[in-house]
């Protein structure tokens, strides 16, 4: 058609090329308005109006197929202003599948928080537990980002993120914590005992303060409670009671 063949010729300026996608937009024919403000938008950064107008066009939510071609600005991006730009459309305008699948592909990405915590929440329910951690394994054996792996533990309750959090900061009070209820939840009251010691220790020497020690004297009650020490146990859930109120 003509007015396609203008908009897509090198010599008609900038201004008419959006005048005429606005003009599609009009006569109901987003698609072709949107392959215009793409080609617009192919050099310029995340502000730029056309890519904010091919946003839109995009939106709601955007397919697999959008994702990647967000995911190659960011890719091609120098600036770590506009690699995280780029990021934030994928996070906020990305469907579940797409987030799924361009995390998957870019590792990378997750750097960003915000999108990796949409991802893992994404993958979590994506698939059963098995896929989930199958899928992330590779990067949990790989990475040394304890607040990423946190991230990913705290979502999903991974116990391979916490185990590899305990290789990299072995001291960690929540990791520690974390572990002992893990084990306990897997009958395994030996494991979850001798975390519960380490956690100790380690809050005795270097405490952390965001870490609220209730969860790991619960636990440590019900330990006690299942070895018939019932004054032990008492005393653990008196402190149960005593950090609560100090939280409050």
């Amino acid at each position: 058609e003509q007015m396609i063949a203008i908009a897509n010729s090198p010599k008609t300026s900038e201004q008419t090329k959006r005048q005429m996608a606005f003009n599609l937009i009009n006569e109901g024919r987003k698609a072709e308005a949107a392959a215009i403000f793409q080609s617009l938008a192919a050099n310029r950064g995340p502000e730029d109006q056309n890519v904010k107008d091919l946003l839109y066009l995009w939106g709601p939510k955007l397919n697999a197929e959008q994702v990647a071609w967000l995911n190659q600005r960011a890719k091609a991006s120098t600036n770590a202003y506009e690699q995280a730009k780029w990021g934030d459309y994928i996070n906020n305008y990305g469907d579940d599948n797409a987030i799924v699948q361009y995390v998957s592909s870019t590792p990378e990405a997750l750097y960003n928080r915000d999108l990796r915590k949409k991802y893992f929440r994404s993958l979590a329910a994506y698939g059963s537990r098995d896929v989930y951690d199958t899928n992330m394994r590779g990067w949990v054996s790989g990475t040394t980002d304890v607040e990423a792996l946190r991230d990913y533990a705290d979502i999903g309750q991974a116990f391979n993120a916490y185990k590899r959090i305990e290789q990299i900061a072995p001291g960690d009070e929540k990791t520690l914590a974390r572990l002992s209820a893990l084990n306990y939840s897997k009958a395994k009251y030996t494991a979850s005992q001798d975390y519960l010691k380490r956690y100790e220790q380690a809050r005795a020497t270097k405490p952390q303060p965001e870490t609220n020690p209730q969860e790991a004297y619960f636990y440590q009650a019900q330990l006690f409670r299942r070895q018939g020490n019932g004054a032990a146990a008492q005393a653990e859930f008196q402190k149960v009671v005593a950090a609560s109120q100090g939280a409050t």
